[in-house]
This record gives structure tokens, C-alpha cells and sequence, in this order.
């Protein structure tokens, strides 16, 4: 009996058997979508959770310390804002083992090792074999930065060989025609003044492409693994290399190019729009920042149409507990109408119809700037501030800072200031009926040893953004500083002309304007819709194809309630050429058919909290 009758029964066995054999290895061949940062002994905070973005450095060429940021700082922040999953891995508390690279089932979960560990600083011991096995027997690709490439079993992987490090002032240039680099000014580093010097590193290549080079040597190099892992060494001076806008981008695609693929998030062309005060009582009591609350007539003519005529958001960081001198204690705010004793006539109540109409107009975006912006302790000395004079202790501008205590030189205990940063969140939810995810202290004060950390007490109670000198709060760490503002990494943030606050507005409304005149061409958005990009969850699931689920929290990602979401989706050139012209499906539906993915593809998600699929078939 012959097995195959005829040509047709010959193509549908020949399917079947090929489909058995090979059907899922294309499936097994896209990696995950997560990032392992690994780390030596940058982390300052112990307990892991605050990453303080300034660190101090000894120089060569200073006498003194100075500070600088922490690379591994930025590096967070880079993966955070550009919303790659990512996880932490500390050698000087960790023991790096391949089990750090798997999931649950046992199959690697990680799709890029980013290495940034100085191995000559204090580690626990470590077997760097670990990082061969991952890359050679599981196919997990790997970037390394600068000089961070001393162990020979990273230097093997990467095909390079490391010889040292010294200062030159030649550019950076980028040979076009590598995914990595395409598109990339050229030289990279095209913002230095002719002859700045910066650290060259320099290697040897073994069995490296090098594709951008410095003078002669390589100083990004790439490499093919028969795993079908990438790598990538990325060179330079590690202290400066990510001032470099191309660099940043540089180092955006590389993950890309070693993953295949990336979901992610920029944000050029975007601001933010920021004013501070409303509510305050400091406005009535502290001789030099004296001014009327505005009104409800003020907040449209002056606010609410120029924003409404500009298709613009200000975020308004407001305090919803006034401080009462005549009762000794804290009161809701916006209730109040009188005249302060410098013969001011307050209005709050307008104030608040104005605030309210600006936040049913979808121009006003409510956030916390504490509670009462003043201190908690108005009793003690060099009080009390209670019944002071106008001209004596009430005109100290120490008193109105709540959460360090500017006054007597100390910090706010981590009790006090938890219960203000808990009950600000209430009382707004409360006044306006919406959920402040933004915290900015008043006046810039706070306290900064652990236990008593303003960014750190403000992410344990919920809030997903520091405003002012901080910048992320999640329930995974807060970071202290920031960085890239006006960047593809981060909007750009404007205080609202003429001075930020509404004590601005109060004066010289007319130069509200000023925002829109100086940037013309930015789309101003709110804060809340920087947060839930950032607390977005994203991974792929591994079933046939490429399937990425997005999940949006209901309490850091409550924007996308009411509003779409919009990412874009990367692939490499040499994952693309697997894919073909793919359908592009979301949440059962189709979006695009037959896509073109030699250039990103822009998906938009359908609002909706909770969880959504794209599959890329």
C-alpha cells in the first residue's frame, strides 16, 4: 500500500508532520519581553526601594567631590518612561544565578541581560559562567556598557577584548545601515564643543562588528550568537554617555535589536503645564507672599478659555485643609470668606466653583501639594505660630513648609507626614471626586533620611508621582531626581507663567499666555496619563506568534478608564523578515493588515482598565 496516493494527500501529510516537528519553533524563538538590569554596588539605598538620581564622585580633576548622576539611576528612569519591563539585580547583595533569568515553568523569562556591574567594586562572590550558560544555552541576549566588560566571560560573549580606558576628544561617529544606528545624528555626541574630551573605552575586537567608533577604536560593537542571542557592547564614558540624546536612543534600540521587538512609549513634543497653591492658607497669613485667592471669574477668563482655545491640561497641585488661627487647627478648605488681617478679601468657595468648572471642562487636572502646606508643629518654639504677629514669627517662611521642618532644622517623623499624605488623598477625593496620583511638596521641603523619606512615605500611600525634585513612586521603588525632561524620555515641565504658582495669576493674569507663546508646538497633557503609562504592566505570553498583553492597574492607570492608549511597536530588522506583512489584532479585532514593520508601528489600545491583547500574527 502506498502511504501517499496523490500529490494532495502527499501536501497534507507533508503539513501536518512539518507542523508536529517545527510548528512552534517560531514561537520558541521570540524571546520575552522583560529586561534584567544587573548592578554592582550603585543601589545606595540597602532596603532597595529609594534610588537617589545624584550620587558623589571623586575627580581628577577637581579637588573636592562632585555630583553627578547615577548611571544606574538613569538607566531606571530610561526603562521606566520608555515603559520596558524591567527587573534589578544587585551583585553586592545578590548571588546572580541562572534561576534569576527563568520563570515559574522553568523556561527563561528574561529576553535581554543589561549589564552594568563594575566587578573590581565590593560584591558578594559571584560565577560569571552564569552569564555564558544564559546567553549560549538559552539564547537571553546581552548589552553591556562602558567599562563595565572586565570579566573575561563577558568580554568572550561579546567577541571583544578589553585593554583600558583613557580620555580623547575625538567624536563619536556611526557607520549608517545597522538597526542600531539608522537614522542616529551623525556624530552622536554632535552637542560638544570642538575637542571635549570624554572617556574612550578600548577594546579588541575577536569576533565583534563594530558600529560606531570613536578615532579608531570601536566603541559599540554588535554579535550574532548561534543561540540566537545578541551581542551588544555599548562603549564611552559612563558618567556621561546618557547626557547624549542618540546615545539614549541608541541604547532604546539596542534592546530592541537584542529582544526582536518592543512595545514602548516616547514622549517628544509633550509638556506639562504646573500651578501650585489653590487652597493654600499661606496666601492670607505670610507678609511676602500675600495675594487674594482667585476667584471663580478669574479661573475662567484667565484659565479655563485660554486652555480650552490651546486644546490644553493644567495640572493644578492644590491643598485641601486650611490652617485656622482663630481655632487652632486644620479646616476643609474652600469654605472660607473673609478678609485677612493685611485687609485682603479671600474667596475661597469661588475659588473652588472656578476649580471645579475647570475640572468638569476637562482643562484642570486636580493633584496634591500636601495638605496645608504648613507645618504640623505650630505650637512649639520658636513659637507658636498661633496668634503670632504678622511681622514676627507669622512672617518666618519656615512655618509654611509641611513636610521638613524649615523652621527648626529637622524632619518631619514618617507617622505625621504618612497620615497628611493619606488624608490630602481622601479630602481631594472627597472635594473634587477624583484620585490625586501626583504628590509635590510644598514649597520643596522634606525630610530625607530613610526612615523619614518624603518620595518613599508618598509611594507606600499610593501616589505614582513626585512633582517638583523627584519623579516615579510605584509600589516597586521611588526615585529621588530626574532627569530628561523635555526629551523622547520625558515631557517637558513648564511652571505656569508668570510664576507658577496662582499668586501669578493673581497679580499679572495677562501673562498666563506667555506658556503657549513660548511653546508653540508641544501638546500639553496632565499627569495623570505620564502615570499610567509607567505603571503599565506589559509582557508577552507564550503561546504561538507574537501575543503582548498590557495590563492597566484601576488605581495608577485610572486614566485609560476614559481615554485610548497609544504605543509603539518596534521590530528588528531580523526578527521583521520572519514576520513578514503581519495582522495586527487588538483585543479580538483587527488593526492592521498586511503592516509594515520596517519602521515603528503606532497601536492604539480602546479605553479600558484592566487587561489587553495584541497579537501580531
Amino acid at each position: 500500500m502506498k502511504l501517499f496516493s496523490s500529490p494532495f494527500k502527499f501536501t497534507i501529510a507533508f503539513t501536518i508532520v512539518y507542523t508536529f516537528l517545527f510548528g512552534n519553533s517560531f514561537a520558541a524563538d521570540i524571546k520575552p519581553y522583560k529586561v534584567a538590569l544587573v548592578i554592582g554596588d550603585q543601589w545606595q539605598d540597602p532596603a532597595s526601594f529609594v534610588i537617589d538620581v545624584h550620587k558623589e564622585q571623586s575627580s581628577n580633576a577637581y579637588a573636592a567631590t562632585t555630583k553627578v548622576d547615577d548611571e544606574f539611576a538613569l538607566l531606571v528612569i530610561m526603562l521606566k518612561t520608555w515603559c520596558v519591563p524591567f527587573e534589578i539585580i544587585r551583585l553586592d547583595q545578590e548571588f546572580m544565578d541562572i534561576n534569576r533569568f527563568f520563570g515559574p515553568d522553568g523556561k527563561p523569562d528574561i529576553g535581554c541581560i543589561i549589564f552594568d556591574a563594575d566587578t573590581s567594586a565590593d560584591l558578594q562572590p559571584q560565577r560569571y559562567d552564569v552569564l555564558q550558560e544564559a546567553v549560549n544555552d538559552h539564547g537571553i541576549s546581552l548589552i553591556a556598557l562602558g567599562d563595565r566588560i572586565k570579566e573575561p566571560v563577558i568580554q568572550n560573549l561579546l567577541g571583544i577584548k578589553y585593554v583600558g580606558s583613557w580620555m580623547h576628544s575625538s567624536s563619536l561617529q556611526h557607520s549608517a545601515g545597522h538597526f542600531i544606528t539608522n537614522g542616529l545624528a551623525n556624530p552622536l555626541d554632535y552637542a560638544d564643543d570642538t575637542g571635549t574630551a570624554k572617556k574612550r573605552v578600548q577594546v579588541e575586537l575577536t569576533d565583534a562588528k563594530p558600529i560606531i567608533t570613536q578615532g579608531t577604536y570601536p566603541q559599540v560593537t554588535v554579535r550574532d550568537l548561534p543561540s540566537g542571542a545578541k551581542a551588544v557592547w555599548i562603549g564611552g564614558d559612563i558618567d556621561q554617555m546618557f547626557s547624549y540624546q542618540a546615545y539614549r536612543t541608541l541604547l532604546r534600540r539596542a534592546i530592541t535589536f537584542s529582544v526582536g521587538y518592543s512595545l514602548h512609549k516616547t514622549w517628544q513634543n509633550k509638556a506639562w503645564l504646573i500651578m501650585d497653591d489653590p487652597g493654600s492658607a499661606q496666601n492670607a497669613w505670610l507678609e511676602h507672599w500675600r495675594y487674594p485667592t482667585l476667584t471663580e471669574q478669574q479661573i475662567e477668563q484667565y484659565l479655563i478659555k485660554p486652555l480650552k482655545q490651546h486644546n490644553a491640561v493644567l495640572i493644578m497641585n492644590v491643598l485641601p485643609a486650611f490652617v485656622n488661627d482663630e481655632l487652632k487647627r486644620i479646616e476643609p478648605a474652600f469654605q472660607r470668606k473673609f478678609t485677612d488681617e493685611f485687609g485682603t478679601p479671600q474667596d475661597y468657595p469661588s475659588t473652588y466653583r472656578g476649580l471645579i468648572n475647570g475640572l468638569k471642562a476637562g482643562v484642570i487636572e486636580i493633584q496634591c501639594h500636601g495638605l496645608t502646606h504648613m507645618q504640623p508643629d505650630l505650637f512649639s518654639p520658636p513659637g507658636p505660630w498661633y496668634g503670632s504677629d504678622l511681622d514676627k514669627e507669622r512672617a518666618e517662611i519656615g512655618w509654611y513648609r509641611e513636610f521638613g521642618d524649615t523652621r527648626r532644622d529637622k524632619e518631619i517623623p514618617a507617622a505625621e507626614a504618612s497620615w497628611r499624605m493619606k488624608t490630602a488623598q481622601q479630602s481631594i477625593q472627597h472635594q473634587f471626586g477624583v484620585t490625586a496620583l501626583s504628590f509635590r511638596p510644598g514649597g520643596g521641603g522634606v525630610s530625607t533620611s530613610y526612615t523619614n523619606c518624603t518620595e518613599r512615605l508618598a509611594a507606600l500611600a499610593g501616589y505614582g508621582w513626585a512633582g517638583g525634585r523627584s519623579g516615579y513612586l510605584g509600589t516597586d521603588f521611588a526615585i529621588r531626581g530626574w532627569a530628561f525632561y523635555g526629551t523622547i524620555e520625558c515631557p517637558l515641565a513648564v511652571a505656569a507663567p508668570p510664576d507658577g504658582h496662582d499668586r501669578g495669576i493673581a497679580e499679572y493674569p495677562e501673562q498666563f499666555l506667555r506658556a503657549f507663546n513660548e511653546h508653540p508646538d508641544v501638546e500639553w497633557i496632565g499627569l495623570n496619563e505620564y502615570v499610567a503609562y509607567t505603571h503599565a504592566r506589559l509582557a508577552r505570553l507564550p503561546d504561538k506568534g507574537l501575543h503582548l498583553q498590557l495590563t492597566y492597574d484601576p488605581h495608577y492607570c485610572l486614566h485609560f478608564k476614559d481615554n485610548t492608549s497609544e504605543w509603539l511597536l518596534s521590530v528588528s530588522d531580523w526578527l521583521a523578515k520572519d514576520l513578514g506583512r503581519p495582522t495586527v489584532n487588538v483585543d479580538g479585532k483587527t488593526v492592521t493588515a498586511k503592516a509594515d514593520l520596517s519602521k515603528p508601528l503606532k497601536i492604539k489600545i480602546p479605553p479600558g482598565i484592566g487587561t489587553h491583547n495584541i497579537r501580531i500574527k
